[in-house]
């Protein structure tokens, strides 16, 4: 489920989850190049914040990669690790994270 919020970047200050112009809305996979569209009706074309929470379905024990671009801040938890952490002004960037995942059985 992502939550979708407009940021504004003169105020340096990220709204909280729970402000009026922000929208959910689910997706399965989050693969997304919006250029400078924007990603949701009534969220800016530049300038937005967008909150991930979900479950990832591992079919097998190994490794998986997780790239992530973005222009501007980002931070990956996986868990409770947080793998990725760069909160910043930048330009477009490319973040790789390799992670590995044991599949549990239980008999």
């Amino acid at each position: 489920m992502g939550n979708y919020l407009n940021f504004n970047r003169l105020q340096g200050v990220i709204p909280t989850l729970t402000t009026p112009e922000s929208s959910y809305r689910r997706s399965e996979n989050i693969n997304f190049d919006w250029l400078q569209g924007s990603p949701y009706q009534g969220i800016n074309q530049d300038g937005f914040t967008i909150v991930w929470d979900g479950a990832i379905t591992v079919t097998e024990t190994g490794r998986y990669n997780f790239y992530i671009t973005a222009d501007d801040g980002v931070r990956i938890y996986i868990g409770d690790y947080l793998v990725v952490d760069a909160w910043v002004f930048q330009v477009f960037f490319l973040f790789l994270v390799f992670f590995f995942f044991f599949l549990e059985v239980y008999v």
